[in-house]
């Protein structure tokens, strides 16, 4: 059997993430238009981390006690046209306030929520470095014991 034979199903899987207080939607709006959006790794694994901006998160995966329901917000579009506008104008203005402003639009829903937390990303070290760090150390604490060996 060679590749053509094989059907590919894809798959949709809705998660929300929580990110906490630390990040306003305005802000992942403009990193959204002037970064591409954000970066996850490690979603599949089980370990996921998500960059939005330059801040970097680490999360924990977590099933929900309840399904969430994620809904799209639309604004309701008033009829200017047609026999409605006119019957509208014999309304009373009390009528307005109870009419919806909003559309909610179901879009999917999800059982998973990822917490994330901040973190801080440092460049990870060669061996050599490593190496290096550790005699610096090491020749810092032998000044120190001869130090204290002349001052006894």
């Amino acid at each position: 059997m060679d590749d053509s034979d094989y059907e590919y199903e894809e798959e949709t899987n809705y998660v929300l993430f929580n990110v906490g207080t630390t990040i306003t939607d305005e802000y992942i709006d403009s990193v959204s238009k002037t970064q591409g959006g954000c970066r996850i790794i490690g979603l599949q694994e089980g370990k996921p981390y998500l960059q939005i901006g330059n801040q970097f998160f680490e999360g924990e995966i977590d099933d929900t006690i309840g399904t969430h329901l994620l809904f799209e917000i639309q604004e309701s579009k008033r009829e200017t046209t047609g026999l409605l506008p006119l019957l509208s104008s014999m309304r009373s203005k009390d009528d307005d306030k109870k009419k919806q402003k909003y559309n909610l639009t179901f879009a999917c829903s999800t059982d998973k929520m990822v917490h994330f937390d901040s973190v801080t990303l440092e460049p990870k070290m060669d061996a050599e470095a490593i190496n290096e760090a550790k005699m610096k150390e090491e020749s810092q604490k032998r000044q120190k014991d001869e130090m204290d060996n002349i001052f006894m």
